[in-house]
């Protein structure tokens, strides 16, 4: 995964913290992986990202400044 997000989700997202994301960013990511015909490869990242979401809220602001 990690050489998946590597190739297809850093490059386009670059250093933006995940609060100054949006969905558009996010939807924008996943079909440029569908139009290259990789549906498994865009399924996986957008599984992927769901996680990452999930994760960042509810782990506290106080914790993620560290």
């Amino acid at each position: 995964m990690l050489r998946i997000f590597g190739r297809d989700v850093l490059p386009f997202l670059g250093k933006r913290s995940i609060h100054e994301l949006r969905r558009p960013d996010l939807l924008t990511v996943l079909a440029r992986i569908e139009r290259r015909g990789a549906l498994s490869i865009s399924e996986q990242v957008r599984s992927h990202l769901n996680q990452i979401y999930r994760y960042a809220l509810v782990v506290p602001a106080s914790f993620t400044a560290q």
